[in-house]
């Protein structure tokens, strides 16, 4: 067994070798960094574009009332019609599942329900 220090002829095929290996595990780093961005990306606009009509709509309120000269429409107040749309548009939230009537008939029918 010869435990010899590496020449100067053996660096550049070992650094070869370290290049090599950086350029693999860059491309994976790469790669799972897109993925991840992908998946949030698509979730911070959807997420965006759930809460727009929430927000036009107190925009729109807020404009309705900045064009009278009244404090109230009809007995309501500003405050009072936007909390009354974000309480709506929360029970709304709560109340409605997507795919819940779907997946229920889909589990009586392939039998996996108890």
């Amino acid at each position: 067994m010869s435990s010899a220090a590496p020449t100067a002829a053996d660096r550049p095929g070992r650094l070869a070798e370290l290049a090599a290996r950086l350029r693999i595990w860059w491309t994976m780093l790469v790669i799972c960094l897109e993925e991840r961005l992908a998946y949030r990306g698509d979730f911070i606009l959807g997420t965006a574009m759930r809460f727009l009509p929430i927000v036009t709509q107190v925009f729109l309120w807020t404009a309705v009332f900045a064009a009278t000269s009244r404090s109230d429409i009809a007995g309501y107040s500003k405050t009072d019609i936007v909390a009354y749309y974000l309480l709506t548009m929360v029970t709304r939230a709560f109340s409605s599942m997507p795919g819940l009537a779907g997946g229920v008939s889909r589990s009586i029918r392939d039998g996996s329900i108890k």
